[in-house]
């Protein structure tokens, strides 16, 4: 692969006369030695990366159960229908004002 500058209009430009097609798409690598490099490199790339939250799955189940209580709550406060035609019938604003689980019992 060769990388050539040039400037055209005041506008420095580059150019790169072969993409590697071995990973088509991705022109940037990074070494990722750690799992904190590799969080860090899926932040860059994707915007986001998933974390194992160290709870147990009894306690996911019982986030989760209250998560949906907490949705029930919220779509018979504001109803279905309007939720629905605002595009926000899975989303839950101020989700701790609707009694979802306050700070303390996520501990």
């Amino acid at each position: 692969m060769s990388i050539s500058n040039c400037t055209e209009n005041g506008l420095k430009m580059v150019t790169i006369s072969k993409i590697p097609e071995s990973c088509y798409g991705i022109l940037d690598h990074s070494k990722v030695e750690t799992v904190l490099d590799e969080v860090v490199e899926q932040v860059r790339g994707l915007g986001y990366s998933i974390l194992e939250s160290g709870y147990s799955q009894s306690r996911i189940d019982d986030i989760s159960d209250e998560f949906d209580r907490t949705l029930e709550r919220y779509i018979e406060t504001y109803g279905e229908s309007r939720l629905r035609s605002l595009n926000e019938i899975y989303t839950i604003r101020s989700p701790l004002a609707h009694g979802g689980y306050n700070s303390a019992s996520l501990r």
